[in-house]
């Protein structure tokens, strides 16, 4: 199966239509000319989608999708700058409102999940708050 999340995309319309036009396969796109993300499907495997969902930010796009008798929830994340547990919240709500039992999150979160690994000689980590949220998620 080939599945492509892009993040921080930045398409312009036009943009999106050659995107769509080149890829030639389902493709899926928030965006503005500031943020965006993407999910690109290659046709080389069954599937079919009931629900897409994007915010007004274009900071994630989550979909669902049944292949191989599964339901899926992918998720493809841009996470904010800031320290905004909120935005997780949000994402978390709507996978318990989905009640799927399998769930992908891929992306850029913006933060460090693991210090002591991913980290050397930091005076502060960023987004502490949103770090304890996405952990707990």
């Amino acid at each position: 199966h080939n599945i492509y999340c892009l993040q921080d995309t930045h398409f312009t319309l036009e943009a999106e239509h050659d995107i769509r036009t080149l890829w030639g396969y389902d493709c899926f796109l928030v965006h503005t000319l500031q943020r965006g993300v993407a999910i690109l499907f290659k046709n080389n495997f069954e599937f079919s989608f009931s629900k897409i969902k994007g915010d007004s930010d274009c900071n994630y796009i989550i979909l669902e999708f049944t292949t191989e008798g599964k339901k899926l929830l992918w998720c493809c994340i841009y996470g904010p700058n800031n320290d905004d547990p909120a935005f997780y919240t949000n994402i978390q709500e709507y996978i318990l409102d989905s009640q799927c039992e399998n769930v992908i999150m891929c992306g850029d979160f913006n933060l460090v999940l693991n210090p002591e690994l991913d980290c050397y000689n930091y005076k502060h980590f960023n987004n502490p708050n949103t770090r304890q949220k996405l952990l707990k998620l």
